[in-house]
């Protein structure tokens, strides 16, 4: 292997012997369908330059993110509306919306909006239903959980009370688009 590393050619940019190869990539530029091979160059693009465009692309993909997040809050506005008035109603004293910090990717904390779908004090319900748990490990999970109120039961059943969703998603990426300015 030293052999053919000492056997190449210096890399060379605009003529120039470039010293620290490391924070040069080299990029095969071929023609295709018709061209000349012999028009086939290589060309050297700087670290910097593809550090700068992943940065592009990360905004881009947190641009669409916030954009299909913020038409889908548009589509769902009423609709999400009429739940949590439903979910107030049926849930008299208690937010509609569900707040938890859950442990994600990594270790790393982060807020879960819900619609509400059980009773207000359900948290301390349950440790009297610990024994009535049917999964292993820290996940509590019974068939039929008397936590839960009768539209709550619905909207888990449709996947409504995942809508929340939706709002972090857009406030996540306006902190994130803050902080890149």
């Amino acid at each position: 292997m030293q052999d053919v590393l000492a056997a190449a050619s210096p890399v060379k940019l605009d003529g120039e012997v470039i010293e620290d190869e490391a924070t040069y990539l080299e990029i095969e530029v071929t023609s295709f369908g018709g061209g000349n091979p012999d028009d086939d160059k290589s060309k050297l693009i700087t670290r910097e330059e593809v550090d700068s465009s992943k940065k592009v692309y990360r905004l881009i993909k947190r641009t669409e993110d916030f954009v299909l997040s913020l038409a889908a809050l548009l589509v769902l506005a009423i609709p999400m509306l009429i739940v949590a008035l439903v979910v107030w109603i049926t849930s008299p004293g208690a937010s509609p919306i569900f707040k938890q910090e859950r442990v994600g990717k990594n270790g790393k904390t982060f807020k879960l909006w819900k619609f509400r779908s059980m009773v207000p004090d359900a948290e301390s319900k349950l440790e009297e239903l610990m024994p009535k748990n049917e999964m292993d490990g820290p996940v509590f999970k019974i068939k039929e959980d008397p936590r839960i109120t009768p539209f709550g039961s619905f909207i888990r059943k449709t996947s409504i009370d995942e809508l929340p969703c939706v709002l972090v998603i857009k406030t996540k990426f306006l902190a994130t688009a803050f902080s890149l300015l």
